[in-house]
């Protein structure tokens, strides 16, 4: 007697089962209805580690991990085994929930998530490799548009809700991530918004054919520690800049990663001796070819507008003096 080597159903031979042939083909029929409809209830609580499955823990396509984890766990699939499975990570506690094969071959994280909805990853497997292939929603009462349902700490996406849409949500400390990569894995872009509100872009913002946005404009004003050698303005962190000249500038600051179409405001206050000089980068340009001479008032404040045209290598600048 020979069996299956996915499912292990029994190969009936010619001739054999005489009279009891029903016994191994009611056998198989349970097998396959397992194997379709079945649902095995893994408990991680006091576990840890290396985990093999058994047949009958393998065999049906829902598996629902729950419990309180003290380790990360590690369940492993027979080698050679294929075939998919939906998996639920119920548990609480801040370690990993992982399913693989022996030998090295790819294993996938699984999510917790299961609050008013029940999260399933499918999870594919070829015998050597498992894969994520995408992640459904279980949702109560036939309701599409309800249910929380939270990703584990660690992953791409921590918390995310089906409410008319989608809301992501950070966990109780780090930042709320939403990540696009190609069909190779590779990173394209990435929307980060921080505990404080604050959105980041890695990758450009395009909204329409009127404005893109390649990740460099941003609103909240930052701090330009004074030089007078090495100075530097960095235009990815914002528009606005502030710095308090204590001495005078002899080397031209440094203007970085720009994008093309960005204008900066930066506001240059003289320190309480005053009279402190500006050395301006080569590449600005004044309006009739003068530059622009700071105030020279103790605790005067001026303000560099200056416009960036990468096409001309070039940034067209004016200052506005004097402010009270």
């Amino acid at each position: 007697m020979t069996a299956t080597q996915n499912k292990s159903l029994t190969e009936l031979a010619n001739g054999a089962d005489v009279n009891t042939w029903d016994v191994p083909t009611n056998a198989n029929w349970a097998t396959v209805d397992t194997a379709l409809g079945g649902v095995t209830s893994l408990n991680v609580t006091g576990q840890g580690g290396t985990i093999s499955l058994n047949l009958a823990q393998y065999t049906p396509p829902i598996i629902l991990v729950s419990g309180t984890l003290t380790a990360n766990i590690n369940y492993q699939l027979p080698l050679n085994v294929g075939g998919f499975w939906f998996i639920n990570n119920a548990t609480t506690g801040a370690f990993a929930v992982e399913f693989s094969y022996p030998g090295g071959g790819q294993a996938v994280f699984i999510p917790q998530g299961n609050v008013s909805g029940i999260y399933m990853q499918l999870v594919v497997g070829d015998g050597v490799n498992l894969r994520n292939q995408f992640a459904s929603y279980l949702l109560p009462n036939n309701n599409p548009w309800t249910g929380l349902n939270t990703f584990s700490n660690g992953v791409d996406v921590t918390t995310i809700a089906n409410d008319h849409g989608v809301r992501i949500r950070s966990p109780a400390s780090g930042n709320a991530i939403l990540q696009f990569t190609n069909n190779a894995g590779a990173q394209l872009a990435t929307l980060q918004c921080t505990a404080a509100g604050i959105m980041n872009i890695s990758g450009a913002l395009n909204l329409g054919a009127g404005l893109v946005v390649p990740g460099n404009a941003g609103t909240p004003e930052v701090a330009v520690t004074f030089s007078p050698t090495a100075m530097s303005v960095n235009c990815e962190l914002s528009n606005v800049f502030t710095t308090t000249l204590a001495g005078n500038v002899t080397t031209a600051p440094s203007i970085l990663n720009a994008g093309n179409g960005q204008t900066i405001n930066w506001i240059l206050t003289q320190d309480a001796t005053g009279s402190r000089a500006m050395t301006w980068p080569s590449n600005f340009k004044w309006p009739g070819g003068t530059k622009g001479v700071l105030s020279t008032a103790p605790n005067s404040v001026d303000v560099l507008v200056a416009t960036s045209i990468l096409s001309k290598g070039s940034w067209y600048a004016t200052l506005v003096k004097g402010f009270a």
